[in-house]
């Protein structure tokens, strides 16, 4: 009755605000608090951070709309899964049908899961442009189109404005505060775009430099090293995250210690 569990909106700060943003950076909370359960050796150190996975992980999927959030929970959990448990078939089968079962209960118990899912779905099965998952398939179209016209070098920087206006115009009237598209809502196609192959082999070169340390040898800095990772690349094949501040200082900042946890946990030179 007094709206602790209200969902705000864009232009309402509020602490569950329904955004993009809070869904990235609580999902990945909630998995990096479920890797620190896996490190623990007390029952009751395992307790206490498996509740704070939960704890970050409920507003996530029952009080948010963000699908971001969704993925990062999703892919969290994947990954946190294929880096400590120790593979047999059996743990493969039963820890991916787990996690199955799991999502598909969000399905049935969340509303704000099932209404997001069934919207997903419907807006991509219609692919009108005016809906929101419509609107981001006609960025896909443009941006594919425009690399495939453009594939070595791309059109330049904030280009994707002027290749999608036409798109826009039939959409929008002229002059309309929609008519005016800077990025297409993925960080891959962006650069893509912009920089064409060379600039694409670049951008994936440096995530792959950053990821580097963390594959050996193991740690919990450098599992949460991968665990931003993953997250954040399947996160901006349809968000352009480096475009918005929060994300990007998130990222940067957080990937940069990590980064150097992971080199300073490398072999040490006699």
């Amino acid at each position: 009755s007094l709206g602790w569990w209200r969902v705000g909106d864009l232009q309402d700060a509020f602490a569950f605000k329904n955004h993009i943003t809070l869904g990235i950076l609580l999902g990945f909370a909630g998995m990096r608090a479920l890797l620190m359960a896996t490190y623990s050796s007390a029952w009751g150190a395992r307790a206490r951070w498996t509740g704070a996975a939960v704890f970050f992980a409920v507003p996530v999927m029952f009080l948010s709309q963000g699908r971001s959030g969704y993925l990062a929970v999703l892919i969290g959990l994947l990954t946190v899964f294929v880096l400590r448990v120790r593979f047999t078939p059996m743990r493969l089968l039963l820890g991916v049908s787990g996690i199955a079962l799991l999502f598909s209960s969000f399905y049935f118990i969340s509303p704000n899961f099932k209404y997001r899912t069934g919207m997903l779905i419907a807006e991509v099965d219609s692919d009108q442009p005016i809906t929101a998952n419509g609107l981001h398939m006609s960025y896909m179209r443009v941006a594919l189109e425009t690399v495939a016209a453009h594939p070595l070098i791309g059109v330049g920087t904030g280009s994707f404005a002027a290749v999608y206006a036409p798109t826009a115009e039939k959409i929008w009237p002229k002059g309309s505060p929609q008519d005016v598209r800077h990025q297409p809502h993925s960080e891959v196609l962006l650069v893509a775009v912009q920089l064409g192959a060379l600039g694409l082999l670049t951008y994936l070169t440096l995530l792959g430099t950053l990821l580097r340390p963390a594959i050996r040898p193991r740690s919990l800095a450098t599992d949460t090293m991968v665990l931003l990772w993953t997250i954040y690349v399947s996160a901006a094949g349809y968000n352009s995250l480096l475009w918005n501040t929060t994300e990007a200082y998130w990222f940067l900042l957080l990937a940069s210690c990590l980064y150097v946890a992971s080199v300073r946990a490398g072999p040490q030179r006699p």
